[in-house]
């Protein structure tokens, strides 16, 4: 029998103390180092080198969003006015036609392509869609018709022509009336040959640069007219195309706006880095990038008018 002095005490928890393990490590207090201050040139670089990404973010979206949605917008507009030129029966049926109208419809349904030809081929007319080149003839009339197009920039109206294979139908739609055209070969050409630009009988060129990057070589679908022809046109006597014209080079006729826009996008970017670096940099780049895009928009645009018409 367990009697009031064999029964165990209680422990009062604030009598007892930790005592520290022999091995445990003592416990180190870490200094902290006072925070080092950036110097205005770190501070300057590091904006800058924002600037810089910031830049090449805005080409990247330019490339491959704004200037795709614009292309299309463009077409959209053109096929407007084409099918109310069409319906009032004032789509010109004789070249020249004044550059940049609305002339013809093209359609290839082997690679799914439809698109507004424009009159002309220079490099501004290409930028908004496929050109007729004034000294040919109209497409579904007698003779050899030549239209140009983009391959790689301003939508690549013409990305796909290498995929055409001999028997494919083309459809053309003038003023005149429909024409069916029906592919014989798809050939690769040095850009400066002129025999590309002949065929035999009544025939449809359509040409673009060779590669994505490149216009040192032409790509040519040949097809031949397998419709009745339309009535010849009058044609205008007129002076031999240029080499802008025929898809070898650019126009300089933006040079002075490109020049204006540019010093106009350097001092935004100054004035931004300079904003970062003096205020408070998150607010400056929210409201900076906007504008920045729309900038690098303008400049781009003409940027493309300089590069060879059909890349």
């Amino acid at each position: 029998m367990m009697t009031v002095e064999d029964s165990p005490s209680e422990i009062d928890p604030a009598s007892v103390t930790p005592e520290r393990s022999a091995d445990a490590p003592d416990r180190v207090t870490a200094r902290r180092e006072p925070p080092v201050a950036e110097t205005p040139v770190r501070r300057a670089v590091r904006h800058a080198s924002r600037m810089l990404a910031l830049l090449l973010a805005a080409g990247v979206v330019w490339a491959l969003v704004i200037d795709p949605f614009s292309h299309a917008v463009t077409q959209r507009r053109a096929e407007e006015t084409l099918r109310s030129d069409l319906n009032m029966a004032i789509v010109p049926v004789e070249t020249p036609a004044v550059a940049g109208r609305p002339l013809a419809f093209l359609e290839i349904d082997a690679i799914g392509l439809r698109r507004v030809v424009m009159a002309g081929t220079t490099a501004e007319v290409l930028a908004d869609g496929p050109g007729h080149l004034r000294t040919s003839r109209m497409p579904g009339q007698p003779g050899v018709s030549v239209i140009l197009g983009r391959r790689t920039l301003a939508g690549g109206d013409f990305s796909d022509l290498e995929n055409l294979s001999p028997g494919d139908r083309i459809r053309t739609t003038t003023g005149q009336g429909e024409s069916v055209y029906e592919v014989v070969v798809v050939r690769t050409t040095t850009s400066t040959d002129a025999r590309a630009f002949t065929a035999e009988g009544d025939a449809l060129l359509l040409m673009t640069a060779g590669s994505t990057f490149s216009s040192a070589d032409r790509l040519v679908v040949e097809a031949e007219l397998v419709s009745d022809p339309l009535p010849a046109g009058r044609r205008i006597v007129q002076s031999p195309p240029s080499p802008g014209e025929l898809g070898l080079d650019g126009s300089r006729s933006s040079v002075p706006a490109l020049l204006a826009w540019s010093e106009l996008w350097l001092l935004a970017a100054g004035l931004t880095v300079w904003l970062a670096a003096r205020w408070r940099p998150r607010p400056t780049w929210i409201l900076a990038a906007p504008v920045h895009l729309a900038l690098a928009s303008v400049v781009f645009e003409h940027v493309l008018v300089l590069l060879p018409s059909m890349l």
